[in-house]
C-alpha cells in the first residue's frame, strides 16, 4: 500500500518484474499514486499471479506520464479484487480503446468509481461488455468523468447486468465526445440505484 506514493522524481518505465516475487500481496492501493515521472506503457504482467489482492484503488492515480493502451489482461489473475476506485484516475496519457475484457475476471469487485476519471486520451466507443462480469458493483460514480476523448454512442446494455448498482452520479460528466441518442433503456435494469446526480452534465 502506497509503496511509491508521490515519488515524483522516479522516471522511466515501470519494470514488468517489479512484483514478481510477492504473490502474498493483498493491497496495492496507492502504489504509484502521484508518480508523474513514469513514462511508457503499463506492463501487461505487472500484477500477474497476485490472486489474493483485494484493493487496487488509486494504483496509478495522477500518473500522467504513462502512455499507450491499457493492457487487456492487466488484472486477469487478480480474481479477488473488491475495489478499483480511481485506479487510472488522472492518467491523461493513456490512449487508444478501453479493453473490453479489462475487468472480465474480477467478479467480486464492488467499487468502480472514478476508474477512468480524467483519462481524456482514451478513444473509441465504450465497449458494451466492459462491466458484464461485474455483477456486484454498487458504485459507478464518476467512472468516465472528463473522458472527453471517448467517441460514439453509449451502449444500451452497458449496465444491463449490474443490478446491484446504487450510484451512477456524474458517470459521464464532461464526456464531450460522446454522440448520438441516450439509450432509453440504459438504466432499465438498475432498479436499486438511487443516485443519478449529474449523470450527463457537460455532455455537449
Amino acid at each position: 500500500k502506497n509503496a511509491f506514493r508521490q515519488c515524483r522524481g522516479l522516471t522511466g518505465h515501470i519494470p514488468s518484474t517489479l512484483f514478481a516475487a510477492g504473490s502474498a500481496v493483498t493491497d496495492f492501493s496507492g502504489t504509484f499514486a502521484g508518480c508523474k515521472g513514469f513514462s511508457e506503457s503499463i506492463p501487461a504482467d505487472l500484477f500477474a499471479g497476485h490472486t489474493g489482492v483485494t484493493d487496487f484503488s488509486q494504483v496509478f492515480l495522477a500518473c500522467s506520464g504513462l502512455t499507450g493502451p491499457i493492457p487487456e489482461g492487466l488484472f486477469a489473475t487478480n480474481t479477488g479484487v473488491l475495489t478499483f476506485k480511481s485506479v487510472f484516475s488522472g492518467c491523461s496519457g493513456l490512449s487508444e480503446s478501453i479493453p473490453a475484457g479489462l475487468f472480465e475476471h474480477n467478479e467480486d469487485v464492488s467499487n468502480l468509481s472514478s476508474v477512468f476519471n480524467g483519462c481524456d486520451h482514451l478513444t473509441d466507443p465504450i465497449p458494451a461488455s466492459l462491466f458484464s462480469h461485474n455483477l456486484k458493483v454498487t458504485d459507478f460514480s464518476y467512472a468516465f468523468i472528463n473522458c472527453s476523448g471517448l467517441r460514439g454512442s453509449i451502449p444500451v446494455n452497458l449496465f444491463a447486468l449490474n443490478t446491484s448498482a446504487l450510484s451512477f452520479s456524474y458517470v459521464f460528466k464532461d464526456c464531450t465526445g460522446l454522440s448520438g441518442d441516450i439509450p432509453s433503456g440504459l438504466f432499465e435494469h438498475n432498479t436499486s440505484a438511487y443516485n443519478f446526480d449529474g449523470v450527463f452534465s457537460g455532455c455537449t
